[in-house]
């Protein structure tokens, strides 16, 4: 991971935590109303997607993606969010963030590897819960499992839009803000 200021750092934590605060506010209520984890991300996904990619915009390094999941999931712990209770959350967190930093890596930080690592990071996830739910035993795990063929494309399809979303956001007000600009000068 990239040495981070402690400012780069905040901002990236508070990001992970606002980020996990509307994920879980906005899908609890699915989750709940279908009994299937994770169905909360199709109605956070493009809200939840765009305020990461933001984050992860802000500092624009490799290891902004995995301490923003690693912050997430910490909090997500206890909740529905990310899955059923658990703290499994936090190393398919850790790795969904290590793919998703590679990812815009590998692409050179262009648009389209902010776009594919959002997709690939929500399937790494979906498919992550539902590795961590087999082999916990959760009964969560069968419901999943009927769902995941569904849920990981719908996921990725809708981290991406999330994801452009977020880049859009980001160049029309966010990259103009001072604080982000002086962000990105440390």
């Amino acid at each position: 991971m990239h040495n981070f200021t402690t400012k780069q750092a905040l901002f990236v934590g508070a990001m992970g935590a606002i980020s996990f605060v509307l994920a879980f506010v906005l899908g609890s209520v699915v989750n709940a109303l279908t009994g299937i984890p994770l169905t909360g991300g199709i109605l956070n996904g493009v809200i939840v997607g765009a305020m990461i990619t933001i984050g992860i915009k802000g500092v624009d390094r490799f290891g902004a993606a995995t301490l923003l999941w690693f912050v997430f999931t910490i909090f997500a712990i206890p909740t529905l969010t990310f899955g059923p209770p658990g703290w499994y959350k936090v190393i398919v967190g850790i790795i969904s963030g290590i793919v998703w930093d590679a990812v815009i890596s590998i692409f050179k930080r262009s648009r389209f590897g902010y776009i594919l690592s959002a997709g690939v990071g929500a399937s790494v996830i979906t498919y992550g819960v539902f590795i961590a739910a087999k082999l916990l035993g959760l009964p969560a795990a069968e419901k999943l499992a009927k769902a995941l063929y569904f849920l990981i494309p719908m996921n990725f399809v809708i981290s991406c839009v999330g994801a452009i979303v977020g880049l859009w956001l980001f160049s029309k007000y966010f990259s103009k803000m001072p604080f982000i600009q002086s962000l990105k000068k440390e």
